[in-house]
């Protein structure tokens, strides 16, 4: 069933590019868009596996019940069917920016930027962390054994990659526009990325300045840091080429967000990676390589089959429940919590999602049930605020579970086990972030 799975995917960008571009009305979109979803679902859930499945399945049909126990016309049934369609097409297009990156001599080039650089710690790290933060917004988690190639021949001790990688991801994963995550939460909540910058931005900084100060608490580098790297002619260019493409990508959403007015935005970020991604391989005159890494570019839209099905099962779920009487309970929930301090609201919600992480459940689950269930404005959240919640009490509860998929990925990248990189050495960071995080939130919500 895997070719079904990425047939699925390229039928829904298809179908997605045709009716936003005007060349599909209602009725035919509507039954193209229907089948697209059941035929991406049954193929995702085939080849899918782990807690993720069943949480997917059983939230399917949940909602499948709900919406003949309430007699809801096919419309309501459609609406949440495609409620979060452009997920599928937004992952299907992402690996497009891995091609430019690895393909372009920007690796050998940074490797060689920073042999020359390892004599001031502080400075190390701030560098190692930026340019991680840039790879990521491009790589998303590929960044991790990326970086861990450019410092092969260093002699950088384990915590400081531990610390290094956790803080370049998270900032990613609380900024980044070209981000999963960040676009799942965007789209549940409603908010544009525009609105969402300066708070996302604020974060990151936050995030960093963490980083930095924990790594100087824990000692200085052994000396010397790193074997000589080949020379590399124009190395410094060349990383700063790499800068300047990611920035203009980030700057293109602000102008994709005025100048393209498509029915979600994550259409507009799908466009954009496609368009961008195609214009940056002519500049390096490496078009080829798409047809030659097509089975690397199909392994990592299987990287997505068990989170993808998840979302879009929840935002069915979640689309049905809004339009029962249920979520009328679920609303006289909320005064008990409008009595608490947003600050402490905020916690509960990190520890929410760290306690079921801890459990081994991904925090796809609590994220997308408070994103779809809770409303900001009862509890004095902007959207923008609200959107930011969501995404730290992801970060945090990611770096401190062990049983995330984070945590495996990080601790094959330094030769380590899940729980020493998270539980150990990550539990500082958390522990710090627990507490900032929400009086940064709290603070960035009076902006809104």
């Amino acid at each position: 069933m895997t070719w079904l799975y990425f047939f699925s995917m390229y039928y829904l960008c298809a179908v997605a590019l045709l009716h936003e571009a005007g060349g599909l009305k209602p009725p035919a979109y509507v039954w193209l868009s229907t089948a697209g979803m059941v035929l991406f679902l049954l193929a995702s859930l085939s080849i899918a596996c782990g807690f993720q499945r069943y949480v997917a399945i059983f939230s399917l049909f949940l909602g499948q019940l709900l919406f003949f126990l309430y007699h809801m016309d096919f419309s309501t049934w459609h609406a949440a069917l495609t409620r979060a369609m452009p997920m599928p097409v937004l992952f299907t297009v992402i690996p497009l920016l891995t091609l430019p990156v690895q393909h372009g001599g920007y690796l050998p080039a940074m490797q060689s930027y920073l042999a020359g650089r390892w004599q001031k710690p502080l400075r190390l790290f701030w560098l190692l962390s930026g340019l991680h933060l840039w790879l990521t917004i491009a790589l998303n988690i590929a960044s991790l054994p990326t970086m861990q190639k450019l410092l092969a021949d260093s002699r950088l001790p384990q915590r400081f990659l531990v610390r290094l990688y956790t803080t370049g991801y998270a900032s990613s994963m609380v900024f980044s526009p070209y981000d999963g995550m960040v676009n799942m939460v965007l789209l549940l909540t409603g908010v544009r990325y525009a609105v969402y910058f300066p708070a996302a931005a604020g974060m990151m900084l936050l995030i960093m300045l963490i980083g930095a100060w924990l790594f100087r608490r824990e000692g200085s580098l052994p000396a010397p840091a790193a074997k000589a790297a080949p020379p590399c002619p124009g190395a410094g260019r060349k990383v700063g080429e790499l800068a300047l493409h990611i920035g203009v990508l980030i700057g293109l959403v602000f102008v994709g967000d005025r100048l393209l007015h498509l029915s979600n935005q994550l259409y507009v970020i799908s466009l954009l990676i496609v368009c961008y991604a195609l214009f940056w391989l002519g500049l390096l005159q490496k078009w080829p390589v798409l047809v030659r890494e097509m089975p690397v570019y199909h392994s990592r839209l299987l990287g997505s089959k068990n989170f993808l099905p998840l979302i879009v099962a929840a935002a069915f779920l979640g689309t049905i429940l809004a339009a029962t009487p249920l979520k009328g309970l679920l609303e006289q929930l909320l005064p008990t919590m409008q009595a608490l301090p947003l600050y402490i609201v905020i916690q509960l919600m990190i520890l929410l999602t760290i306690a079921l992480s801890l459990c081994g459940i991904n925090m796809t689950v609590p994220v997308t049930a408070l994103a779809l269930t809770v409303d900001p404005a009862a509890l004095g959240l902007a959207p923008p605020a609200f959107a930011l919640s969501l995404l730290c009490c992801w970060y945090i509860a990611m770096s401190i579970s062990p049983l995330v998929p984070f945590a495996a990925v990080l601790a094959e990248t330094v030769a380590s086990t899940p729980r020493q990189v998270t539980w150990q050495q990550n539990r500082r960071f958390a522990l710090l972030m627990f507490f900032l995080a929400p009086a940064f939130i709290v603070l960035s919500n009076k902006m809104f």
